[in-house]
């Protein structure tokens, strides 16, 4: 009695067994090949994803280092815009300055102010008097920096002040001294006060 309970206990064990690797693949290489290929692509994805975002990392790095640079650019070219546009000013000035000094030295000389006498007299001073040496180095010197430190409209405002000064320099040596004319020198005078009264386009 024993041995077949036993041999029953047996039975039913090995019975379960059968039944559990029943479920099991009956092609164990072909199972494992699976297993294989499954972690592989697994781990292909992780890599792609790894380099995607390092990727990713790269160009974003890339583009802020692109826009610092361009920041800088323009920081630099608006500090060399205002230091283009300081000079110019100061040569105009000195210019203008100049200019002032010679029309007052010749209204010094003037004895009968407010009469017709007084116009002669300072006819004659204009005709006779040593206009100043104009000065346009930077203006020349600095030609290729001026476009992106003025605006068109300020670009022609100084470069009318040169021309008007070269122009005061041609009427002087067109006069004839103390015979010069009322003409000449109405037409002298002209010219300085307005130049004088557009003053430094680059102040305004």
């Amino acid at each position: 009695m024993r041995e077949s309970v036993t041999a029953f206990v047996a039975r039913s064990i090995a019975d379960q067994q059968l039944a559990s690797f029943r479920g099991l693949p009956q092609n164990w290489s072909s199972f494992f090949a699976e297993t294989d290929t499954s972690r592989t692509q697994q781990g292909q994805e992780k890599i792609m994803d790894r380099t995607l975002y390092a990727a990713l990392i790269g160009a974003a790095g890339g583009l802020v280092v692109w826009l610092l640079n361009w920041f800088w650019l323009l920081y630099s070219d608006h500090k060399t815009g205002v230091r283009v546009r300081t000079m110019l000013s100061i040569e105009l000035e000195e210019n203008l300055t100049a200019l002032r000094v010679f029309l007052s030295a010749a209204e010094n000389h003037v004895t009968l102010p407010a009469s017709p006498l007084g116009n002669v007299q300072l006819g004659d001073q204009l005709a006779i008097a040593p206009l100043p040496t104009w000065k346009h180095d930077v203006w020349d010197r600095l030609v290729a920096s001026i476009p992106s430190a003025l605006g068109e409209h300020k670009i022609m405002e100084v470069h009318q002040v040169h021309v008007d000064l070269e122009e005061l320099t041609r009427l002087k040596m067109s006069s004839r001294g103390v015979s010069s004319g009322h003409v000449w020198c109405d037409n002298f005078k002209t010219q300085i006060n307005a130049l004088l009264q557009r003053g430094n386009p680059l102040k305004k």
